[in-house]
């Protein structure tokens, strides 16, 4: 049951931010991340990286006093682990690093509210080489790419373990396969059928699942367009084994709301399940049309992302008498046909265009010799954040000339035709406050409303184009 509240809580969570105090009677955590020496050489950093086994071997016979047993390095008896494969967004690849603190935050708080504390952790991304300020070739895989990242809870009072492999993945090209085969490896040899299982010491925790299935559970993914990569990973990973019979895989997103459920499970030689917390798009897209058309409107336009399963699945169900699969769109509630949808794609990260042509600016006069103003307060359109590894790089500074005039041109099209209301539709909460604010300065007559609620909507810096857009969550 605990990967269902996890699944709730990562829906629920990325909503808010919130700052929580340590327990007063836990110990602090420990960083396992920088323990080993570092190397210049990817495959060194990856053999020096912790392993699942190491983490917990570190648990078990170095920890504190209630940890361990005080004679022979011999452990408490009876400790059992839960395990869990966490798919996030990559904070360095994928340029939203606040999505990866959402996320975590909300793994973190879901653990503790199931009474486990955290006990330490191993992130590849603070590894040397791999953080947001280090520049690596888009052909060389990072470290984050190859290994997951470990958390490990532990709850001594019941004497549980819980085991989180963090994998990264970003909107367009998915989860990081490697590090996800990684991490299903790591994952296996905790079960009596994994042939490396004999690899383990004796006093090792064992798994809480018993009968002849084990399920491999997995949270994730968080985009939609890690799905086609979550199933390669997965039926790779099957045909690898001799053996498929034991295990199975449960998945369960707490935000990708486009994905087929039917394909996914046909996963692993069809050994795998796939729910979802949220409905799927086509059904809040029809909500949408519906409530529009009580309003006495009768077309409204979408700004969708262009380069995403997320944003072309919209532009796909918001054709021209469409929904998925081709259907048809179900009446509404009056009988009337829904709505027309005007999808207008823009290329995602747009809100980096502004800055981008900020840039290519000469510097503002000011008095030789005097010191430069203070810096403005951070804001969620100021964020800094690495260069994407996912996107095609633009080697020339006409470019952010001319999306410029492509996305004057989409604001164009809302005010000449006259559409009323008006939906942003982006993975990127700092994309949706910038075309906020663009469509309120060209068309401030028009109604806003998006389909992720987030409390940076709120921030003094962008509140103001934000103010009265309307949010429509389940």
């Amino acid at each position: 049951m605990i990967v269902t509240f996890l699944a709730a809580l990562a829906f629920l969570y990325p909503m808010t931010t919130a700052t929580r105090a340590p327990s007063k009677n836990a110990a602090p955590p420990t960083d396992l991340s920088r323990s080993s020496p570092e190397s210049a050489e990817d495959d060194s950093a990856k053999n020096s990286f912790p392993t699942a086994k190491d983490l917990v071997s570190e648990f078990l016979f170095r920890g504190g006093a209630d940890q361990a047993a005080s004679s022979g390095g011999q452990t408490k008896p009876g400790y059992t682990i839960d395990l869990l494969i966490a798919t996030v967004p990559d904070p360095v690849s994928s340029r939203l690093p606040h999505f990866f603190d959402s996320f975590v935050e909300s793994l973190e708080s879901a653990a503790e509210a199931s009474g486990y504390t955290l006990d330490r952790f191993a992130l590849p991304w603070l590894e040397k080489g791999n953080s947001a300020g280090d520049y690596v070739p888009s052909w060389r895989h990072t470290l984050y790419e190859t290994v997951p990242g470990l958390i490990l809870y532990r709850d001594p009072q019941h004497q549980k373990l819980l085991l989180v492999f963090l994998v990264g993945e970003t909107p367009t090209t998915g989860i990081h396969k490697r590090a996800m085969f990684a991490a299903l490896e790591q994952m296996a040899q905790f079960y009596s059928w994994d042939p490396k299982h004999e690899e383990l010491p004796q006093s090792f925790p064992r798994t809480t699942d018993s009968g002849p299935v084990d399920n491999l559970r997995i949270m994730g993914p968080s985009f939609s367009g890690s799905a086609a990569s979550l199933r390669f990973v997965l039926d790779t990973w099957s045909e690898s084994r001799t053996d498929i019979s034991h295990p199975r895989f449960q998945i369960i997103s707490g935000t990708a709301t486009a994905i087929d459920a039917n394909w996914l499970a046909k996963a692993a030689q069809g050994r795998t399940t796939f729910q979802a917390t949220v409905p799927p798009d086509s059904e809040t897209l029809q909500a949408i049309a519906c409530y529009i058309d009580r309003l006495s409107y009768q077309k409204f336009a979408i700004l969708t992302e262009g380069n995403t399963a997320y944003g072309q699945n919209f532009t796909k169900q918001s054709a021209e008498g469409k929904v998925t699969n081709g259907a048809e769109h179900v009446a509404c509630g009056n009988g009337q046909r829904a709505p027309e949808i005007l999808s207008l794609p823009f290329p995602m990260h747009i809100s980096r265009l502004r800055a981008a042509s900020k840039a290519t600016l000469p510097l503002a006069q000011g008095t030789p010799g005097t010191a430069s103003p203070d810096p403005a307060p951070a804001s969620p359109s100021h964020e800094r954040s690495a260069e994407p590894r996912e996107d095609l790089p633009s080697f020339s500074e006409l470019s952010v000339q001319s999306a410029e005039l492509t996305l004057s041109n989409l604001l164009s099209t809302i005010a000449r035709e006259q559409y009323s209301y008006v939906g942003i539709v982006a993975t990127d909460v700092r994309d949706v406050t910038f075309l906020a604010r663009e469509v309120r300065e060209h068309c401030p007559a028009t109604i806003l409303f998006t389909l992720n609620s987030d409390l940076l909507y709120a921030y003094p810096d962008v509140n103001g184009a934000t103010r009265g857009m309307i949010i429509i969550t389940p």
